[in-house]
């Protein structure tokens, strides 16, 4: 957590960071200051972390301070003391560099602990592989590693410990100052990547407007088009949803896209998914603005994913409703597929090619359902 105020004129404000777009926003309010593609602001107070006064009397990008306060929420205790030590040592001053060295702790190890060799190796070959390959390695070797750490004379005494810089590992510039690099400080239902002029953008839906609008923004996108998008790392558990979901990203924007993410938001299991996707099926539509419709009205329909045939869904039928219970004596001589088309014709519903039955329930009209998504297309084709 990083709060700081910051002062515009005579007016202040607090500042709790990591925070969202609109508290950002109702913040931004209180400085009577509002300019919807500068959020460069003067610091007149660090108040936490301490560590990090260096930004105190300068002025910050707070979406650079924000995004860093995100990186930082992810650490540990010992973590968060390897980055103010190397963040100390290194003389880091500007947000940009901080933001690299959170990418980049490996390069510094940071022994607190001088009572056993063993756990200093240990901790030192932790810091270079992130783990990999320790559990063929004996005690005797993790001290061996520990006592040539410490006796190698590069250990520079911090307030937090003895500070190693680790010069095999390159420090990368993981953050060029002006598109944040990919990190997932959230869970999202997808992430789309955006590529505008040999730079990239990440966009984690469903999310705020403005975060979008500002990834945009760094890339540099006057009029927020991209060259091109696509999805990342998708939560969506049907493929025909995956494939509607690009195919709208790539027609409709991105924009419209998270409009439809923030309406499936609460689907949490592959049935859910299954199930809209057999609806848009049935409805024939593939638009956000017919599948919003559609999702919003899933309990109007209903999907039987276990019958293939017309036989499957007669038998299915008898047996969740029991006015249709048959004798056992008549079983052999009951004509499931006539009565299975009888269903088909009685309800608005098809079998879909992959399996299963969906279809409209009773009293239920899909040309009621889709009423404001026909509006909606025919102003935007006027």
């Amino acid at each position: 957590m990083i709060t700081v105020t910051v002062q515009n004129h005579s007016h202040f404000a607090a500042f709790t960071l990591p925070c969202s777009e609109n508290e950002m926003e109702k913040k931004l309010e209180e400085l009577d200051r509002w300019d919807e593609t500068n959020f460069t602001l003067f610091v007149d107070k660090v108040s936490e972390p301490e560590e990090l006064s260096v930004l105190q009397d300068r002025f910050i990008d707070l979406d650079e301070v924000n995004y860093l306060a995100k990186r930082m929420d992810s650490f540990d205790r010992n973590e968060k003391k390897q980055f103010f030590a190397a963040a100390s040592h290194c003389g880091f001053m500007q947000v940009k560099d901080l933001i690299n060295l959170t990418f980049n702790l490996s390069c510094f190890t940071l022994v607190q602990d001088l009572s056993s060799m063993e756990s200093v190796g240990r901790l030192h070959q932790l810091t270079l592989s992130g783990g990999l390959g320790e559990e063929d390695m004996e005690p005797s070797v993790f001290a061996k590693i520990g006592r040539e750490l410490l006796e190698s004379g590069r250990g520079k005494v911090t307030e937090y410990g003895i500070l190693f810089v680790n010069e095999e590992i390159p420090f990368d510039e993981v953050y060029d100052g002006q598109v944040f690099p990919e990190y997932y400080y959230e869970n999202c239902l997808c992430e789309v990547m955006m590529d505008y002029r040999e730079k990239t953008e990440y966009a984690y839906l469903p999310c705020e407007e403005q975060a979008i609008e500002k990834a945009l923004r760094r890339l540099g996108s006057a009029d927020f088009s991209c060259d091109s998008v696509r999805l990342l790392n998708c939560n969506i558990r049907n493929d025909v949803c995956k494939i509607i979901f690009q195919k709208i990203l790539e027609d409709e924007g991105v924009f419209v896209l998270n409009e439809l993410a923030e309406t499936v938001s609460h689907f949490h299991t592959e049935e859910q998914w299954n199930k809209l996707a057999a609806v848009a099926e049935l409805a024939d539509v593939s638009d956000s603005i017919s599948l919003i419709r559609l999702a919003g009205h899933l309990d109007s329909f209903a999907f039987i994913p276990e019958v293939q045939d017309q036989e499957d869904l007669a038998r299915h039928w008898i047996e969740e409703h029991e006015e249709y219970e048959i004798s056992p004596e008549l079983e052999d001589y009951f004509l499931y597929e006539q009565f299975g088309e009888q269903i088909e014709n009685d309800t608005v519903g098809m079998f879909l090619p992959e399996g299963g039955y969906v279809y409209l329930e009773e009293g239920q009209s899909m040309e009621e359902i889709l009423k404001l998504a026909v509006e909606v297309m025919k102003e935007k084709l006027s």
